[in-house]
Protein backbone atom coordinates (compact mmCIF):
# COMPACT_ATOMS: atom_id res chain seq x y z
CA UNK A 1 0.00 0.00 0.00
CA UNK A 2 0.99 3.43 -0.52
CA UNK A 3 0.24 6.55 1.10
CA UNK A 4 0.30 9.64 -0.70
CA UNK A 5 -0.04 13.85 -0.16
CA UNK A 6 0.08 15.37 -4.04
CA UNK A 7 1.57 18.48 -4.17
CA UNK A 8 3.02 18.20 -7.20
CA UNK A 9 1.61 17.58 -11.19
CA UNK A 10 4.36 14.62 -11.70
CA UNK A 11 2.05 12.49 -9.24
CA UNK A 12 -1.69 13.28 -9.60
CA UNK A 13 -4.77 10.51 -9.63
CA UNK A 14 -4.52 9.86 -13.19
CA UNK A 15 -1.07 8.83 -12.71
CA UNK A 16 -1.94 6.83 -9.69
CA UNK A 17 -5.25 5.41 -11.30
CA UNK A 18 -2.77 4.45 -14.40
CA UNK A 19 -0.06 2.89 -12.55
CA UNK A 20 -2.97 0.35 -10.48
CA UNK A 21 -4.59 0.27 -13.77
CA UNK A 22 -1.26 -1.35 -15.61
CA UNK A 23 -0.36 -3.67 -12.43
CA UNK A 24 -3.87 -4.84 -12.56
CA UNK A 25 -4.63 -5.00 -16.45
CA UNK A 26 -8.86 -4.87 -15.50
CA UNK A 27 -12.08 -6.35 -16.75
CA UNK A 28 -14.05 -4.53 -14.12
CA UNK A 29 -14.12 -1.02 -13.02
CA UNK A 30 -16.33 0.59 -9.55
CA UNK A 31 -16.04 4.13 -9.51
CA UNK A 32 -17.12 5.94 -6.48
CA UNK A 33 -17.50 9.67 -6.65
CA UNK A 34 -19.37 12.72 -4.98
CA UNK A 35 -19.83 14.39 -8.47
CA UNK A 36 -18.32 14.48 -11.24
CA UNK A 37 -17.87 17.48 -14.16
CA UNK A 38 -17.02 17.16 -18.14
CA UNK A 39 -13.67 18.28 -17.22
CA UNK A 40 -12.90 15.09 -15.43
CA UNK A 41 -14.85 12.85 -17.90
CA UNK A 42 -12.25 14.40 -20.84
CA UNK A 43 -8.92 14.27 -18.72
CA UNK A 44 -9.38 10.53 -17.93
CA UNK A 45 -10.66 9.95 -21.97
CA UNK A 46 -7.22 11.82 -22.58
CA UNK A 47 -4.89 9.63 -20.40
CA UNK A 48 -7.11 6.07 -21.09
CA UNK A 49 -8.96 6.71 -24.05
CA UNK A 50 -11.31 4.20 -25.79
CA UNK A 51 -9.48 1.04 -24.87
CA UNK A 52 -10.33 1.36 -21.32
CA UNK A 53 -13.95 1.51 -22.19
CA UNK A 54 -13.81 -1.22 -25.10
CA UNK A 55 -11.84 -3.61 -22.41
CA UNK A 56 -12.96 -2.27 -19.32
CA UNK A 57 -17.01 -3.05 -18.06
CA UNK A 58 -17.39 -0.20 -15.86
CA UNK A 59 -19.84 0.77 -13.08
CA UNK A 60 -20.73 4.06 -11.36
CA UNK A 61 -22.17 5.40 -8.34
CA UNK A 62 -22.31 9.50 -8.92
CA UNK A 63 -23.79 11.56 -6.35
CA UNK A 64 -25.81 14.73 -7.48
CA UNK A 65 -26.02 16.01 -4.22
CA UNK A 66 -26.46 20.19 -4.54
CA UNK A 67 -26.46 19.74 -8.02
CA UNK A 68 -22.72 19.42 -8.63
CA UNK A 69 -22.39 16.66 -10.77
CA UNK A 70 -22.79 18.32 -14.46
CA UNK A 71 -26.07 15.95 -16.30
CA UNK A 72 -23.67 16.27 -19.49
CA UNK A 73 -21.35 13.69 -17.93
CA UNK A 74 -24.45 11.33 -17.00
CA UNK A 75 -25.02 11.28 -20.81
CA UNK A 76 -21.57 11.48 -21.82
CA UNK A 77 -20.26 7.93 -20.07
CA UNK A 78 -23.69 6.54 -20.74
CA UNK A 79 -22.70 6.75 -23.97
CA UNK A 80 -19.74 4.46 -23.84
CA UNK A 81 -19.05 0.67 -24.22
CA UNK A 82 -19.73 -1.66 -21.02
CA UNK A 83 -20.62 1.11 -18.74
CA UNK A 84 -23.49 0.84 -16.16
CA UNK A 85 -24.36 4.05 -13.77
CA UNK A 86 -26.35 4.80 -10.94
CA UNK A 87 -26.98 8.03 -8.75
CA UNK A 88 -26.85 7.46 -4.71
CA UNK A 89 -29.74 8.07 -3.57
CA UNK A 90 -31.06 9.68 -6.76
CA UNK A 91 -34.97 9.16 -6.05
CA UNK A 92 -34.97 11.19 -3.03
CA UNK A 93 -32.43 13.92 -4.29
CA UNK A 94 -34.25 14.43 -7.48
CA UNK A 95 -37.30 15.56 -5.56
CA UNK A 96 -35.15 17.83 -3.49
CA UNK A 97 -34.93 21.65 -4.01
CA UNK A 98 -31.60 22.02 -4.89
CA UNK A 99 -30.94 18.29 -4.69
CA UNK A 100 -30.41 18.78 -1.26
CA UNK A 101 -29.33 15.03 0.46
CA UNK A 102 -30.45 13.58 3.27
CA UNK A 103 -26.79 12.76 3.80
CA UNK A 104 -23.49 13.83 1.94
CA UNK A 105 -22.30 11.39 -0.35
CA UNK A 106 -18.68 12.03 -0.47
CA UNK A 107 -16.46 8.76 -1.77
CA UNK A 108 -13.73 9.09 -4.67
CA UNK A 109 -12.56 5.91 -4.87
CA UNK A 110 -12.17 3.71 -8.10
CA UNK A 111 -12.17 -0.41 -7.66
CA UNK A 112 -10.26 -2.43 -10.24
CA UNK A 113 -10.24 -5.57 -10.50
CA UNK A 114 -9.16 -8.54 -13.06
CA UNK A 115 -11.16 -12.15 -11.70
CA UNK A 116 -9.47 -14.16 -14.34
CA UNK A 117 -5.78 -13.08 -13.24
CA UNK A 118 -7.09 -12.36 -9.58
CA UNK A 119 -5.30 -9.27 -9.52
CA UNK A 120 -7.33 -6.05 -7.76
CA UNK A 121 -6.60 -2.46 -6.80
CA UNK A 122 -8.07 0.21 -5.17
CA UNK A 123 -7.06 4.37 -5.64
CA UNK A 124 -9.21 6.06 -2.70
CA UNK A 125 -8.07 10.03 -3.22
CA UNK A 126 -9.91 13.16 -1.74
CA UNK A 127 -10.89 14.63 -5.06
CA UNK A 128 -13.80 14.12 -7.21
CA UNK A 129 -14.24 13.27 -11.13
CA UNK A 130 -12.99 16.33 -11.91
CA UNK A 131 -10.17 17.74 -13.81
CA UNK A 132 -8.87 19.58 -10.50
CA UNK A 133 -9.83 16.25 -8.65
CA UNK A 134 -7.87 14.03 -11.08
CA UNK A 135 -4.88 16.23 -11.84
CA UNK A 136 -4.46 19.53 -10.66
CA UNK A 137 -5.79 20.23 -7.40
CA UNK A 138 -3.50 19.26 -3.80
CA UNK A 139 -4.76 16.25 -3.08
CA UNK A 140 -4.17 12.95 -0.72
CA UNK A 141 -4.74 9.51 -0.83
CA UNK A 142 -3.82 5.70 -0.96
CA UNK A 143 -4.02 2.98 -3.47
CA UNK A 144 -3.24 -0.44 -3.21
CA UNK A 145 -2.74 -3.12 -5.72
CA UNK A 146 -2.16 -6.97 -5.31
CA UNK A 147 -1.36 -10.02 -7.19
CA UNK A 148 -3.98 -12.29 -5.57
CA UNK A 149 -7.27 -12.21 -3.90
CA UNK A 150 -5.17 -13.82 -0.91
CA UNK A 151 -6.58 -12.20 2.14
CA UNK A 152 -3.44 -9.09 3.24
CA UNK A 153 -2.67 -9.11 6.95
CA UNK A 154 -4.20 -6.59 7.90
CA UNK A 155 -3.37 -7.10 11.63
CA UNK A 156 -1.75 -3.68 12.25
CA UNK A 157 -2.63 -0.49 11.05
CA UNK A 158 0.32 1.27 8.86
CA UNK A 159 0.17 4.20 10.80
CA UNK A 160 0.45 2.17 14.45
CA UNK A 161 3.21 3.44 16.46
CA UNK A 162 3.78 -0.39 17.35
CA UNK A 163 5.64 -1.27 14.12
Amino acid sequence: MRLYFQESPIATTLSEIRQVYELVEPTEAFGLYAYATQSGTVAFDLEFGDEFWQNTQTRWLFGIDYGRTEPQVIRRMLGKQNTDIRIYDGNWLIEKTGFLPRRDYHPKTLFLSNPQSERFGVVIRSGNFSANGLGRSVEAGADVARQSFQPMNTGQSLLSKQH
